[in-house]
């Protein structure tokens, strides 16, 4: 696994403490001084050292929406290089709770944090990547904390890479769990 944006890698120290080879990047020199786990490493989403196809799954925790638009196409080109199978991406999207309502205003609100630059909706980013030869997964990560202010368990999307081999057990276990 590979989790762009990981800050100090909590999720890559829970993911290897599990038992599951994880590795994160992020732009942050404080964050990867500070990390929780040997695996993080700084770098940018727009220029992954890693080979391609080397992760079964690329995932991001409200990371995407604040790649700069001068780096936007390369990082996502980027992400989809390095990913075999899988990604997952959990972000706020226009018009999925509680990011609904006029998207003018919604988008102002989202502003407030400056870094946020990619602010579209879930159909535009499932677009982005499908351009790319990805599909979306008809699933999502239910979480246990969900609230009705975070859209933990909504703003997500799962794809799979169209020329990987379907590995329906896997989609059959997360729905079964889910």
């Amino acid at each position: 696994v590979l989790e762009i944006g990981c800050a100090t890698g909590v999720m890559v120290r829970h993911l290897n403490e599990f038992g599951c080879e994880a590795h994160g990047i992020d732009v942050s020199e404080w964050a990867v001084r500070n990390a929780e786990h040997p695996n993080v490493r700084l770098s940018s989403a727009d220029n992954l050292p890693y080979p391609d196809a080397h992760f079964d799954l690329v995932m991001s925790c409200h990371s995407l929406e604040h790649l700069p638009d001068a780096i936007f196409a390369r990082a996502i080109d980027e992400i989809n290089r390095v990913a075999a199978a899988f990604q997952f991406h959990m972000l706020p999207m226009i018009g999925t709770p509680p990011y609904d309502g006029d998207p003018a205003v919604v988008a102002s609100a989202l502003r407030k944090d400056p870094t946020h630059q990619q602010l579209h909706t879930q159909q535009w980013w499932l677009d982005c990547f499908q351009s790319r030869a990805w599909t979306p997964v008809d699933t999502c990560v239910l979480l246990k904390n969900e609230t009705p202010t975070a859209e933990l368990s909504i703003g997500q999307f799962i794809l799979h890479k169209a020329s990987a081999p379907v590995l329906s057990g896997v989609l059959h276990r997360s729905r079964i769990r889910n």
